[in-house]
């Protein structure tokens, strides 16, 4: 076989049909004639799906035209008519060959063209079947058909399409190439997939897979991931043993199988029917949640609450409950907690081994706590809470801290439970921000829920108040001439909302660590004290600058230039891979820093890094986030525009800062103008440095440069414009005039809304050169007379 040369360029669909790189002669190597094909492959998906199909059909169509004439011609070279039945055998086979190679091929490049437009290009939604297909192969697509079955008769006329596709995870060496006629993800493709962003963009409606204990092991971890409220099951032949190491805190389902997964028979097709029944009315009842009001029956406290306009949790006190709360807090999802039923407490120091019982039901029976036992649970109860850095009421039910611990009731004991409350307003202490109330009614009173609840508006009210006046305070002293967009209070110093919904490509780690990093510093910020960042060419400059307190450390390819005596500016120049530099420093930084959040620079620009795989490989790594260094944010004239108009630009920088967040990496980039604050914020960072150019301080500096006055302009602008599209964006100054203290004092005395400085240059070359200077001066002026 053979390719023409033929330009593939023509204009009319027709003619690039007729001139596409189709085979003439069977006359290549099989790597020539894959190269053939793979070219081929190119051609068509350059196509329109329109085109794609009648593209297909004509290539079909010649290529059987030419078998034809090759079957006559090598006939007739045998001998005219004479029908030699070997040679006839043999055209046949190279022929149902080719034929073969052409339907697989196309096959495959029709399945991955499927999976792209049915991810990205429209907008169905996709339900995923996933399972061991090597060796669960019958049992898959028994699910699977099941679902699709019952998806299309429940919602007949729903307004978007659901797709059913098999995922297969096999481990074992046989592999699976296909799944009948459904949209098959192969083990080897599932990374691609995940690329391809099904989650991303928003269309996962739903996950359902089977397994014994292996698979169940193997399925429930990332099924875990996937954020609360999507559905997510799972049939497996543990589901009625100890299921709390698959679920764990999730809203995953676990379907007993009854049978173990091994075949289609009367009893595991009924149970694979029901779940295929269950899971696909839980994918269709969310899609149409939306249309239905939401309503509580809970009473007392949750009733004022609602009241008031709060959305309530209620999470129960045995089993998961704590812990599942705990995990929704790290996440972002609850603002505010009412602890108000602690029996896991006394679960998690003795374990259950208390004296007086009570059966609650089959499952659960009841322990009274005796006095000693109520003294460890005070002291236990007490530390957690003098440790507490929020606002926090701790509201004491002096007439029993249950229904059963009532006059007349089993576990009524008022010497035990006086204990306990007598314990907790010792040791407890009390400030402005720590309050115990002893309240005369029992736990269950409406009366002790009406106190609890008041209690809680008072902490809110208070928190409000206090980062209200801390504002204010902040505030005095401005004198900018430029004015600030005004800044809601609560939506700066409460927590934000973070949760997975809102981060699709996040994983919960890192966007807890996240969470708790962004909250840390506004806790600092409320406090009055500055956010100060600093850049580090070299572990001893990490190492040190948390030392003196730091709170967050940056390392891009300009410390290494810049601590090896050259100017900064050699970061933007081509000297070296800035981003293998990153890498490079990780491994001298990361390990000398314990604490503080380390971030690494990321030249967004870079054409040969797929940026998302590489920011995963960053955070995999141990950086905490990213900073848009090297950044052509330094640049101007005709350079900087040539550089946007050939599209590696500003914009770039953006969508990486962007792709982190999605990520729920820590995101710190530097912005030089309003403009490019507006575009950063709206990209999700959670810190904007206002960057003032090249620092103009130190035996390497800058000499043309803003003053600082007009540094205090621009960074105003830089922040205001930030706050207009998140008012909870942290901002910090750099660059420029700003190299000392003294300046950086003066720019924050003299803006709204700036909340400290990023250092790089400042913080370890300037330090450096004086501290080797002066030292060498002071060795120097020793005397030897």
């Amino acid at each position: 076989m053979s390719c023409g040369s033929e330009n593939l360029m023509a204009e009319e669909e027709m003619e690039m049909i007729e001139t596409a790189p189709f085979c003439e002669k069977n006359s290549k190597t099989e790597m020539e004639v894959e190269e053939e094909m793979i070219e081929t492959v190119l051609f068509f998906e350059k196509l329109s799906n329109e085109e794609f199909q009648r593209a297909i059909e004509a290539f079909i169509e010649k290529q059987i035209k030419f078998r034809q004439q090759e079957r006559l011609a090598i006939m007739k070279s045998v001998g005219g008519n004479k029908r030699d039945s070997k040679v006839k055998t043999r055209v046949m086979m190279l022929e149902q060959e080719h034929y073969n190679s052409i339907d697989s091929s196309f096959q495959r490049m029709k399945s991955r063209r499927s999976d792209e437009m049915g991810v990205n290009g429209s907008d169905d939604l996709h339900v995923f079947c996933v399972g061991t297909a090597d060796t669960k192969f019958q049992e898959i697509s028994f699910l699977a058909h099941a679902v699709q079955s019952n998806l299309q008769r429940f919602a007949p006329n729903f307004s978007r399409k659901i797709v059913v596709t098999v995922v297969d995870v096999s481990v074992g060496e046989k592999v699976i190439e296909s799944f009948d006629d459904f949209n098959f993800v192969s083990r080897s493709a599932i990374l691609s997939c995940h690329e391809q962003g099904v989650y991303r963009n928003k269309k996962l409606a739903g996950l359902i897979g089977l397994g014994g204990s292996g698979g169940t092991s193997l399925l429930s971890s990332p099924f875990r991931c996937i954020p609360i409220g999507i559905p997510k099951m799972i049939i497996s032949t543990v589901a009625s043993g100890q299921t709390e190491p698959y679920i764990r805190t999730s809203d995953m389902v676990l379907f007993p199988s009854v049978v173990d997964i091994c075949g289609i028979n009367s009893v595991s097709r009924g149970i694979l029917s029901n779940a295929a029944s269950a899971f696909s009315g839980m994918v269709l009842g969310r899609l149409q949640m939306s249309k239905v009001p939401a309503a509580t029956t809970e009473k007392g406290t949750v009733d004022i609450l609602t009241q008031e306009g709060y959305e309530t949790l209620v999470f129960h006190a045995t089993g998961v409950g704590g812990r599942a709360m705990e995990d929704l807090i790290r996440g972002g999802f609850i603002q505010g907690v009412m602890d108000i039923t602690t029996t896991e407490v006394a679960d998690y120091i003795i374990g259950g081994t208390m004296g007086k019982l009570h059966v609650h039901n089959q499952q659960v029976t009841l322990m009274r706590t005796t006095v000693d036992e109520n003294k460890n649970f005070a002291s236990f109860m007490a530390d957690k809470l003098n440790k507490a850095s929020s606002n926090v009421c701790l509201c004491l039910p002096m007439k029993g801290v249950s229904s059963l611990d009532a006059p007349d009731q089993a576990f009524y004991d008022p010497v035990a439970s006086g204990t306990l409350v007598d314990e907790l307003q010792r040791l407890v202490k009390t400030t402005e921000n720590h309050q115990v109330k002893a309240l005369p009614y029992n736990i269950n009173d409406p009366e002790f829920a009406s106190e609890l609840a008041q209690s809680f508006f008072e902490i809110i009210a208070k928190s409000s108040n206090v980062a209200s006046e801390s504002i204010d305070e902040s505030t005095k002293d401005t004198k900018t001439e430029a004015s600030s967009p005004e800044i809601d209070s609560q939506s700066f110093y409460t927590a934000p909302l973070y949760s997975l919904n809102n981060f699709p490509d996040a994983k919960l780690e890192t966007l807890q660590r996240t969470q708790k990093i962004l909250q840390q510093l506004k806790h600092q910020i409320h406090e009055g004290k500055p956010i100060i960042g600093g850049g580090a060419g070299t572990g001893i400059s990490a190492k040190f600058e948390e030392a003196g307190g730091v709170d967050l450390i940056v390392v891009y390819n300009s410390g290494r230039f810049r601590m090896a005596g050259r100017g900064s500016l050699a970061g933007l120049l081509p000297f070296a891979d800035a981003n293998a530099i990153v890498l490079d420093m990780a491994n001298e930084v990361l390990p000398v820093v314990k604490e503080v959040p380390v971030l690494a620079g990321v030249c967004a620009t870079d054409p040969f890094r797929r940026m998302d795989f590489f920011l995963k490989q960053l955070e995999s790594v141990g950086f905490s986030g990213v900073q848009n260094f090297p950044t052509v944010g330094l640049l101007d004239g005709n350079f900087r525009q040539n550089l946007e108009e050939t599209g590696v630009g500003f914009s770039l920088e953006v969508e990486m800062i962007e792709k982190a967040h999605r990520m729920g990496l820590l995101t710190t980039p530097y912005a030089f103008n309003p403009e490019e604050a507006t575009a950063m914020a709206r990209a999700g960072a959670g810190i904007i440095v206002a960057h003032m150019g090249l620092t103009t301080s130190g035996s390497i500096r800058a000499k043309t440069a803003l003053s600082l006055d007009e540094s205090v302009n621009l960074v105003q602008d830089i922040a205001n414009a930030a706050h207009r599209i998140n008012p909870g964006t942290i901002v910090l100054c750099h660059g420029g005039p700003i190299s000392e203290p003294k300046e950086a004092e003066y720019i924050l005395k003299r803006t709204t809304g700036v909340h400290g400085f990023y250092g790089a240059s400042s913080l370890e070359r300037l330090p450096v050169e004086q501290a080797i200077k002066a030292t060498v001066h002071h060795y120097k002026s020793i005397s030897l007379h």
